[in-house]
Formats: structure tokens, sequence, C-alpha cells
């Protein structure tokens, strides 16, 4: 399992990692869904400046339509770091995460692929445990997340594991929220359904969300400690 850093470690942790990823002058794209505008936006500051708005087509044509894995990794630290504020939209957490499958990045360097699980590890922390979910949201970020990090090709297992640890302040008031949030599909077999959860394997999620251990937990009552 990944060392815990801080997040904002964590990111800055990507930064030096893809530093030797130059931007290119012109990043290749299909020229019936990439447009000047488009190319305009990603050269329109420096990596760390970038905005939301500047990255977000780009991250949805990324290697698809528009650029190589080498210009991918470019703009990835600022993307991730982007997507960890929730600058992006909320349905870009599965993409971008994917375009790590896409990309092949199982076969990246080491220390490549170490930062990404760092900056994965940290992230999941600081859902956990500084983002309290007030009901008013949809859904829950954890769920959002683990959807992502199955995108991107992960075994849920030490995501999970990290659940029930239970230093995490908001670990149950997630846990009920994405209990809920699935409570139909769960009565029911096959895949897991709502948003990318159809197009990937949960039978690891659905077998760890009905377990009675995992349910006693972090169903229990809040205010008690188990």
């Amino acid at each position: 399992m990944c060392d815990r850093l801080l997040l904002p470690a964590a990111i800055e942790g990507l930064y030096s990692a893809f530093s030797s990823y130059p931007l290119a002058d012109h990043v290749e794209g299909c020229t019936h869904c990439v447009f000047d505008r488009d190319h305009a936006l990603i050269h329109s500051a420096p990596l760390r400046q970038l905005s939301a708005r500047a990255l977000e087509r780009y991250t949805e044509k990324s290697m698809s339509t528009w650029g190589s894995s080498e210009d991918f990794r470019h703009f990835l630290p600022r993307i991730f770091e982007l997507q960890a504020k929730n600058t992006l939209e909320p349905t870009y957490v599965e993409i971008a995460f994917g375009k790590l499958a896409y990309a092949g990045w199982q076969a990246w360097p080491d220390s490549e692929r170490e930062s990404v699980r760092q900056y994965f590890m940290s992230l999941w922390i600081d859902v956990l445990d500084s983002r309290d979910f007030d009901g008013d949201e949809t859904k829950s970020e954890a769920e959002s997340y683990l959807s992502g990090f199955s995108r991107a090709g992960e075994s849920l297992g030490p995501y999970l594991d990290i659940w029930l640890d239970g230093g995490l302040r908001y670990r149950r008031e997630h846990f009920a929220a994405t209990f809920d949030w699935f409570s139909d599909s769960l009565l029911e077999t096959g895949r897991l359904s709502g948003g990318f959860w159809e197009l990937q394997p949960s039978a690891e999620l659905r077998a760890w969300l009905k377990s009675d251990e995992v349910q006693h937990k972090l169903l229990a009552d809040r205010t008690g400690q188990i």
C-alpha cells in the first residue's frame, strides 16, 4: 500500500514525476473535432496556471482524437490537481482517470506510476477525512473517485481497506451515502448501476458494500465508536 502523503505533497509529486514532458508547439488533433480555439486554450498559460475551462475539452479528447500519451503526461499534473480541487466537471473524474488506462500507464516508468498511486491514495484519504457529506449533493465523492480509480484499472482493495480506518472523520457519512446510491442495484445481480459502473467491473465493490462486517463498522451509530 502507498505511504500516506498529504494531498498537496502528492500533487507536487506529480509535477516532479512528469516534468520531463514538454508542451509541444502544436498538439496534433483531429481537425473535425479539435479547433483553433481549443489549441489556443491549452497554450493560454503556464501549466500550473491553466484553468479548468482550458483543459476540459483536452481532457475529454486526449489521445482518442487529440495528442499522444506524452502530451497527456505533460498535462496530467494540472488535470489531476484541478480534479482534486473539484474544479473540473464532476463527470471528468472517470474521464480523466480513465485516460490512464487508455495511455497504458501500467507500462510507464516506476516513478510515474508510483506518483499517480500516491496521488490516488492521498486524494482518497482527503475525501474520507476532510470532506463532509452534507446530503445536499446527488452522491458522495467517494463513489465517484472509486469509479475513477476503477476506470484507471486499479484494484479497489487498498482503497476499501482504508475506508474502514477509524481515524477518518467522514468515512461513515460517505459510506451511508454510497450505500444509498446503490441501494436498488444491490438487490439485483450483475453490475452496479449508475454512472460508469455499468461499463466496468463492480463485483468487488458490491461484495464489500454488502459485507456484514463492513456494514457493522460503517452503518453503525455515527456518534459511537466501533
